[in-house]
């Protein structure tokens, strides 16, 4: 996922009510979601709640085992929140706008 997608999720989130960050002491922390980057090496800011295993690529709830994966293909907060990908270019999102207003 690019980083304009990336962004674009986040806020979707954000818009449908999840706080995306927290500051703690003068540093920024995940709150209600995570961003995990598995190729650099998990979360893009400190998340205390999520376990992440380089060697696995997998991220999950701290304190529990990983558990079976669930996953979406592609996740669309921002279609539920009615927001538009205007500041991407992604074909792949552009793509997906197009199917949701079908």
């Amino acid at each position: 996922m690019s980083p304009p997608e990336v962004r674009l999720l986040v806020e979707g989130w954000t818009v449908l009510g999840f706080v995306a960050t927290e500051t703690r002491q003068g540093r920024q922390y995940w709150k209600d979601l995570c961003v995990v980057e598995s190729r650099l090496g998990g979360p893009t800011r400190p998340c205390d709640w999520l376990t992440f295993d380089g060697a696995k690529r997998i991220a999950y709830l701290a304190g529990t085992d990983p558990g079976t994966l669930i996953w979406r293909r592609r996740p669309r907060p921002y279609v539920a929140a009615n927001l538009t990908p205007a500041s991407t270019t992604s074909p792949a999102l552009l793509a997906d706008r197009k199917r949701t207003r079908a």
